[in-house]
């Protein structure tokens, strides 16, 4: 059985990524990394608290990409919440042999270059849960 180890980080999904980063930044947070996933379709920034709190913020670079399609369906705001797990592989794994029904069947790059995968929202009331191997 799989097991999350403690919360990551919140996941939003935004228009304009500076425009979104003001509040956050006004209420003190820092930026952690900013970068694009060209695979994914999305820009990335990631800020966050003196006590380690995290929030990403993606902006689609296309209407066609997954988060792209989000903001289209329902406008900004939560786009998933994620959590860290030993080996997301065998999370994963494990996760769909329970019955969670995945969004991936195994792991691939997210952003700062760490492996992620993602259970689909109908597993979790509603709320797209993305698996973050700790390092």
């Amino acid at each position: 059985m799989f097991s999350f180890l403690e919360l990551d980080h919140v996941g939003v999904a935004v228009y304009n990524l500076d425009e979104a980063l003001k509040p956050y930044q006004g209420a003190g947070m820092s930026l952690i990394w900013r970068g694009e996933l060209g695979s994914h379709g999305i820009k990335v920034v990631f800020v966050g608290t003196s006590k380690g709190t995290k929030v990403e913020l993606l902006e689609p670079t296309s209407p066609d990409s997954t988060v792209g399609k989000f903001l289209a369906r329902r406008g900004p705001g939560l786009h998933h919440i994620a959590f860290l797990v030993k080996d997301v592989d065998r999370a994963l794994q494990q996760a769909k042999e329970m019955g969670y029904e995945l969004v991936d069947q195994s792991s691939r790059l997210g952003a700062m270059n760490r492996k992620v995968g993602f259970i689909h929202p109908r597993s979790f009331g509603g709320v797209l849960v993305e698996l973050v191997q700790s390092t």
